[in-house]
């Protein structure tokens, strides 16, 4: 048989003199570049005109790793008659109907050639995404075993991992505003909790314990760094938390507005019902200037105003809200106008956000897959 195509287009990499299988991929652009390699890096071709991008590669490396291409290479092929068969370069060919830019980034990651994963950045997830998405379709389990769990690192299932979260991303931040934009050559970013959550459509029982923490991480942000416009890249660039709302679905975008409008009832609340989480001091009988104890009502006054300005001031983050009102509650004063709440059930209380107050926040932490309708990993 005969090679009967010419012009064709080769990947500079993935193309081996001794590779016996070619894999023909529809390019988004002419040379199949698709924004990846430079023209000049481009052999074999001076069609500027060319369609398709070819991998020559290893019919082993692709059956060694896929099971999926294994059972093809395995399955009997009839005897082809040279004036009808055509190949590639002395090779059987393979033509692909996935994206060239996502199928060249999983060939990479068998030969080798892919970058490493960077814990709880974007460039990372951008990269690894369509990997793992392909990988599954392909069934190539290494892949999967090694690169998910670098997806799910760094995201907390508990609240004391949240609080190490906290710190691990606010050190990028510092990272990033630090360094002169001109040195970001990737365009890095701390990870977009949206393209996690898109993830998850392909592997939903493997992130649903982080997805509470996406979640909770995506609500606290502002409508203007949800939206990737130049200005929300630009300033994530610089270490701001961001997302891309216009990847979700519908139905994920409903999570999202309907974990928010529950958290904002919990914090109400806590607000002006706190003895749902606290054991309230009993009726006092004790007065000054003519002025009875009213702890109930000097806690909505003062806390309760206290608990919604902070989640005004930091975009609704519960958790730190929660942190900064049990921390500051001393600070309050005792008297709000006619309302006034003695020593002793403000010792009663105090001592108890002293003891329980973390407690308070760790049963809150339990709460958020229920704010954001996440179905536990027993019920799917």
């Amino acid at each position: 048989m005969t090679d009967s195509f010419s012009g064709l287009v080769w990947h500079p990499q993935l193309s081996f003199d001794d590779g016996n299988i070619v894999l023909r991929v529809k390019a988004a652009s002419p040379f199949g570049l698709n924004g990846s390699m430079d023209e000049s890096e481009v052999q074999g071709s001076d069609n500027k005109e060319a369609t398709h991008l070819h991998f020559r590669i290893h019919r082993s490396v692709l059956a060694d790793h896929s099971e999926v291409f294994a059972t093809m290479f395995n399955i009997p092929q009839p005897e082809q008659q040279s004036t009808d068969g055509l190949l590639i370069d002395g090779c059987d060919f393979i033509d692909m109907h996935d994206d060239c830019a996502d199928l060249e980034k999983l060939l990479k990651v068998l030969y080798g050639y892919a970058p490493p994963y960077k814990r709880l950045h974007q460039s990372s997830l951008d990269y690894y995404e369509p990997v793992l998405v392909l990988a599954k379709k392909y069934a190539i389990t290494q892949v999967i075993e090694t690169y998910l769990p670098r997806v799910t690192d760094g995201w907390p299932t508990s609240l004391e991992e949240w609080e190490l979260f906290e710190t691990e991303i606010n050190l990028i931040t510092q990272k990033l505003q630090s360094q002169p934009t001109e040195n970001n050559q990737d365009g890095d970013m701390i990870v977009q909790p949206s393209s996690v959550i898109r993830l998850s459509r392909h592997f939903e029982n493997e992130l649903l314990s982080i997805l509470p923490s996406v979640y909770i991480h995506f609500s606290r942000l502002s409508p203007e760094m949800q939206n990737n416009t130049p200005e929300c890249i630009a300033s994530a660039k610089k270490g701001s938390f961001s997302a891309n709302r216009n990847i979700l679905l519908g139905q994920e975008f409903t999570k999202l507005l309907d974990g928010q409008w529950r958290i904002s009832s919990y914090i109400l609340s806590l607000a002006h019902t706190p003895n749902c989480v606290l054991d309230w001091p009993s009726s006092c009988n004790h007065v000054r200037y003519s002025t009875r104890c009213n702890s109930l009502g000097w806690w909505q006054t003062q806390l309760g105003e206290h608990f919604i300005s902070n989640m005004r001031w930091i975009q609704g983050d519960i958790l730190k809200t929660l942190k900064n009102v049990f921390r500051t509650f001393s600070d309050r004063p005792r008297e709000s106008g006619p309302i006034y709440i003695c020593d002793v059930c403000h010792s009663h209380i105090s001592s108890q956000l002293g003891y329980e107050g973390h407690k308070i926040r760790k049963q809150t932490w339990t709460r958020i897959r229920g704010f954001f309708g996440i179905n536990d990993i027993s019920q799917t």
